[in-house]
């Protein structure tokens, strides 16, 4: 949703600052801004998954070395 405000005759479009309804939202919210899966795949069980990762800038450095290997459990 967008808001709309007044600045000298002119109307302009802002956007409103992010609420967060939990602590965990905001996490994920943040990781997910900073890091980008390379790949996911499964580790032979229904409840487990693991990825490579890594941050956005190291990416397009292209230090490859600085990917992560992350497991991941499912709900």
């Amino acid at each position: 949703m967008f808001l709309s405000s007044y600045l000298d005759g002119i109307m302009l479009s802002v956007i409103p600052v992010a609420r967060w309804y939990s602590q965990l939202e905001k996490e994920q919210h943040q990781l997910t801004s900073e890091w980008v899966s390379l790949a996911r795949f499964s580790l032979g069980d229904e409840f487990y998954y693991g990825s490579f990762v890594i941050r956005h800038d190291d990416l397009a450095a292209g230090r490859l070395n600085e990917a992560l290997s992350v497991t991941e459990f499912s709900e």
